[in-house]
């Protein structure tokens, strides 16, 4: 009985034992992977971390690049705008797109009015000799055309910013032909530079011509000759329009 009681408690330690040493087995793999699960976190966390820098770093750049576009949109822009505007004759222009057509746009007082200009050629590009000592205009101006300038393209758009101009000096504006068969068919006076002498008015002639020019008659200083050479009569108008404004900004041009 002795021996069976002891084989009992021997058996039953074997047992405990094996028991607890699955127990430290067991405990010491739970080591193993929470050890191992804080390393996976701490490498996870090391990875996470590394990529939040690179996302910083990239969200920097972005940045960065970002700006300097925009930096650089505006810079062109307003390089564009500034390359819009000059100044020229004592004015300040701007080119105005308006559709398919650039207008120069200046504007400046007179008398309590602000006189607007468009002009379709470039002011600075427009080299048609002036040869005028001075433009000096009486209470009436007197346009005379020949019988074939009227029949030009742009003599309609070109008459009308002359009497735009006019029209805000309050000068009296009058028309006639330097054709003498075609005034007197009219029963009117031919207009030539005699003309302006006879009368006390201004005349200015509008003819065509091989070359373009503006001149001022030696013998009547009163009369002013616009040879617009063939149908160039927008081009010769703005000419002697800016001629005239730049004198009246004491200016050269």
């Amino acid at each position: 009985m002795e021996e069976d009681s002891e084989d009992k408690n021997h058996k039953k330690s074997e047992h405990e034992e094996q028991h607890e040493h699955l127990e430290k087995n067991e405990e010491a793999e739970h080591r193993e992977q929470r050890k191992d699960a804080e390393e996976d976190k701490k490498i996870h966390e090391s990875k996470k971390k590394e990529q939040e820098k690179l996302h910083d770093k990239q969200l920097r750049w972005a940045i960065v690049l970002i700006v300097v576009i925009l930096l650089g949109f505006a810079g062109s822009f307003w390089f564009i705008q500034n390359m819009k505007k000059f100044e020229y004759a004592g004015l300040e222009w701007s080119q105005i797109k308006q559709g398919q057509i650039t207008f120069y746009h200046a504007q400046f007082p007179f008398f309590e009015y602000n006189y607007n200009v468009y002009f379709r050629t470039d002011p600075r590009k427009n080299k048609i000799e002036v040869n005028v000592s001075e433009f000096k205009f009486q209470q009436t101006v007197v346009f005379g055309f020949d019988k074939t300038s009227l029949s030009c393209p742009d003599a309609g758009i070109s008459n009308l910013q002359m009497g735009q101009f006019f029209g805000v000096t309050r000068i009296k504006i009058e028309t006639g032909t330097t054709d003498e068969e075609i005034a007197k068919e009219a029963n009117a006076s031919a207009i030539s530079c005699a003309y302006s002498n006879e009368n006390n008015k201004t005349v200015i002639i509008v003819q065509k011509s091989n070359q373009t020019s503006i001149i001022q008659d030696n013998k009547y200083p009163n009369c002013y000759i616009m040879n617009i050479g063939e149908c160039e009569n927008l081009k010769t108008t703005e000419r002697f329009l800016t001629a005239v404004i730049t004198e009246m900004n004491k200016e050269e041009i």
